[in-house]
């Protein structure tokens, strides 16, 4: 099987999406926190590209309301983009509708690109993950939500990690992006807190003064899910599993 990483949606059209699972990971913040959520017992999330249509669900459905622009929480929503803020057992069997800069745009470029598969990477599941896609036997498309539509460090370094695992277990990769991503993370693993201090996106988020997100989102295997989007929604696919103590242990 092969594993290929797309630096940003901006590019997605230029990979064989149709055939390949595409793994959206947007490390600070998104990705992070809907595996929190899921971890929380929550039903289903609805990922939306724009402000207004996340409105729409709320009124029309009843769903909870998580909205983010540029790093903040947007006035008027219950949740924004914090996986703190997804630390709640009142979650559990609700339908959040959502929001976000880059995550969910991500997401929805993938379904317009025809993604094969969609689900949903970061550190916080990464173990799942590996395990659900090795199950899938299909190959793979790491897809970096980036900035804007921009390259951006920490999602790549979660690629970078993805492609080490998948090819300890037979996958195989050709692509530039790919090796730039597995050499990145190799450089970095011993040191990825500090070797992602000076990324544009993590100085962006520490003048919001959330530097504990960054720190979290950066912590391995606290949730045992594995978001998949399908018709609409990002459901959960993994056998449901009590709440790690590690994640708890944030909570307090």
């Amino acid at each position: 099987m092969n594993v290929e990483v797309c630096f940003t949606p901006h590019q997605l059209s230029l990979y064989p999406v149709q055939n390949s699972i595409v793994v959206v990971i947007d490390i600070l913040r998104a990705t992070s926190s809907i595996c929190v959520g899921f971890a929380y017992g929550v039903d289903k999330i609805y990922p939306v590209e724009s402000i207004e249509e996340c409105v729409n669900l709320i009124q029309k459905h009843g769903f909870i309301g998580a909205a983010e622009r540029n790093g903040e929480k947007l006035p008027g929503f219950v949740l924004g983009n914090s996986p703190f803020d997804y630390m709640n057992p009142a979650l559990s069997g609700k339908t959040i509708a959502l929001t976000t800069t880059n995550g969910t745009h991500a997401i929805y470029t993938a379904k317009k690109e025809k993604a094969k598969k969609i689900v949903i990477g970061a550190f916080t599941n990464q173990q799942s993950l590996l395990e659900w896609l090795l199950a899938q036997s299909e190959d793979v498309l790491l897809l970096c939500a980036g900035w804007k539509d921009k390259f951006n460090l920490e999602d790549t370094l979660f690629a970078g990690s993805m492609i080490c695992l998948l090819k300890q277990h037979g996958y195989y990769s050709e692509s530039d992006t790919a090796y730039a991503s597995e050499l990145l993370y190799v450089q970095a693993k011993d040191h990825i807190h500090e070797f992602l201090k000076n990324s544009s996106h993590a100085k962006r988020l520490a003048h919001l003064d959330i530097q504990r997100d960054i720190d979290f989102c950066l912590q391995s295997n606290l949730a045992s899910v594995v978001p998949v989007f399908e018709q609409d929604y990002l459901y959960n696919a993994d056998t449901p599993q009590p709440i790690c103590n590690s994640l708890k242990m944030y909570a307090q």
